[in-house]
């Protein structure tokens, strides 16, 4: 009848768009993809973990572009969003956060796959000598299968339609439960989550920001994400997972990958952080000379003046310039910055707390401060003399504007 032939054709929209997804995942439209998600949700189960993970890469690339490719500034709004981001790759706070779902096109997360692939885990089951292949489509192949053979299902009589609803989203369920399991094997030995974070952590965007460090809106939202990845990634809590968890073992080196870079930023930008930063973390990539694309086109970032080529530009030829002279002044000055930051934090207190009283000696901090004032600027990076320039300029001001006072 008119009922079933209208469940028919549904059931074959569904299996054309399972078949998109699957098979031009790549080049689908974003906004194609987000539809078809919308319309597949009741059946995310039936996705295979691979798929839902490339699917799930896919969403956090495209708010990787809405988020890191725009000139506007690097707002409090900006900070939020990049913040938050950032705590979806905190996978081991999921007691922390909200329960996030399969393929949020808002909010993205792999917390979900963590959650299935520690249940894998937790049975005992290790596939360390399986070999791995994470672009086998095999899976996505299945997963294609299912919904051909979901369309292809005889049609439901009028009554089962009015009355067997009640009974078909329970065996969906069931379908989707079963489908976990036998896909949750398959996808942890693709080593699918690994890759793909791995991919996430060097994504080309962060080389198109540190190749437009020039650009001060760049650079701030470049400086943003790396202070917030640190501090949300680069913590105690993060060690223990990523050591102890058997899914976190697996996850390790992607994440120790990421937090290299983004101390790198924090060391050639004197950026502020949690983390624990050194001239080391420079060094990891000057002396790179592995396969690893990402760190060989940090690397050259860094050392290389930018080639000719039908993308140079002007700002990418400053940002390489700028780069080459930060590294040089951060390990030119990495043996004395150090005791010449806390020296310097010592004369400012002093400068500080000193009577402002016109006085034999009242400038006696001021002199020696005048006096080191070039040395300490040798042996720390340009402008880390600032702060205590101020201090001595505003020293210098209240003495001078109290004495004219008490006149």
């Amino acid at each position: 009848g008119k009922k079933e032939h209208m469940l028919l054709e549904e059931r074959c929209a569904l299996c054309s768009i399972a078949q998109d997804i699957s098979q031009r995942l790549t080049t689908l439209d974003y906004s194609t993809l987000v539809t078809g998600l919308e319309t597949l949700r009741n059946h995310y189960g039936l996705f295979p973990i691979p798929l839902t993970v490339k699917v799930t890469t896919k969403i956090y690339t495209h708010q990787y572009q809405r988020l890191l490719s725009s000139l506007d500034d690097a707002d409090e709004e900006f900070s939020k969003d990049v913040a938050h981001l950032v705590s979806t790759f905190a996978l081991w706070n999921k007691d922390k956060r909200d329960h996030p779902e399969l393929m949020d096109a808002e909010n993205p997360s792999f917390q979900p796959l963590v959650t299935l692939l520690n249940d894998q885990f937790g049975k005992g089951d290790d596939d360390d000598d399986v070999d791995s292949n994470p672009d086998d489509e095999s899976a996505a192949d299945d997963f294609d299968e299912l919904m051909r053979q979901s369309s292809s299902r005889p049609p439901a009589t009028s009554k089962d339609a009015d009355d067997g609803e009640a009974g078909e989203i329970k065996q969906q369920q069931e379908e989707r439960r079963r489908a976990l399991e036998e896909y949750s094997k398959a996808g942890l030995r693709k080593h699918a989550l690994a890759s793909a974070l791995g991919a996430l952590f060097q994504d080309d965007c962060f080389i198109s920001l540190l190749n437009h460090v020039a650009n001060e809106q760049l650079k701030d939202k470049l400086v943003t994400f790396s202070q917030a990845f640190l501090d949300a990634i680069d913590t105690d809590e993060a060690k223990t997972w990523l050591t102890k968890s058997p899914i976190g073992k697996r996850l390790a080196d992607a994440y120790d990958g990421a937090i290299k870079f983004h101390k790198l930023v924090c060391v050639l930008l004197e950026v502020e952080t949690s983390s624990s930063v050194s001239e080391q973390d420079i060094l990891v990539f000057e002396r790179y000379h592995g396969p690893c694309t990402f760190r060989r086109a940090v690397k050259s970032l860094m050392t290389s003046p930018e080639p000719e080529s039908s993308s140079k530009s002007e700002i990418k030829a400053q940002s390489r310039d700028l780069l080459r002279k930060l590294k040089i002044d951060a390990l030119r000055t990495a043996a004395t910055s150090g005791p010449a930051q806390e020296k310097m934090k010592v004369f400012i207190s002093q400068l500080d707390s000193c009577d402002r009283t016109l006085a034999p000696g009242c400038c006696t901090i001021l002199a020696n401060v005048l006096q080191e004032m070039d040395m300490l600027a040798n042996k720390t990076r340009p402008g880390a003399t600032k702060p205590l320039k101020d201090a001595a300029v505003r020293f210098t001001k209240e003495i001078a504007t109290k004495a004219t006072g008490e006149r």
